[in-house]
C-alpha cells in the first residue's frame, strides 16, 4: 500500500468517526467554559476528552500505517499479526476505560462546595 494508501485509510478511519470527535471536541470546550464552578471536574472531563481525541488520532495513524510498515521489518505470520492487533486493542481499550473513569469520577465524586 503506497503512502496515498495510508493518508486515504487515516482519513476514512477520521472521517467515519466525526460524530465522536464532535462530542469529544464540545466536552473540552464545555470543560473549559465550566472550569470556574467546577475546576477538579472540568479537569477530570478535559482530560477524559483528550484521552479520547488522542485514541481516535493515535491509532487511526496506526492502523493506517502498520499494514504496509510491519512486513517490511518483520517476517510475521498470521499468528504474529494477530499478535500485534490484539495488544494494539488492549491498549485502545485500557485507554478508552482511563478516560471513562475519568468522566464517572467527575460525575459521581463528592462535591466539597455543595
Amino acid at each position: 500500500m503506497p503512502i496515498t494508501g495510508a493518508v486515504t485509510q487515516f482519513l476514512t478511519s477520521i472521517g467515519v468517526q466525526i460524530p465522536l470527535l464532535a462530542v469529544w471536541l464540545l466536552g473540552a470546550v464545555l470543560a473549559v467554559v465550566f472550569w470556574q464552578r467546577n475546576p477538579r471536574g472540568a479537569l477530570l472531563i478535559l482530560l477524559a476528552c483528550v484521552i479520547c481525541l488522542f485514541d481516535v488520532v493515535a491509532f487511526g495513524v496506526i492502523y493506517a500505517v502498520l499494514p504496509q510498515f510491519l512486513p517490511r521489518v518483520m517476517d510475521l505470520g498470521g499468528i504474529g499479526f494477530r499478535t500485534i492487533y490484539s495488544a494494539l486493542g488492549l491498549i485502545r481499550s485500557c485507554l478508552i476505560a482511563v478516560a471513562w473513569v475519568l468522566v464517572l469520577v467527575a460525575v459521581f465524586r463528592k462535591n466539597p462546595a455543595a
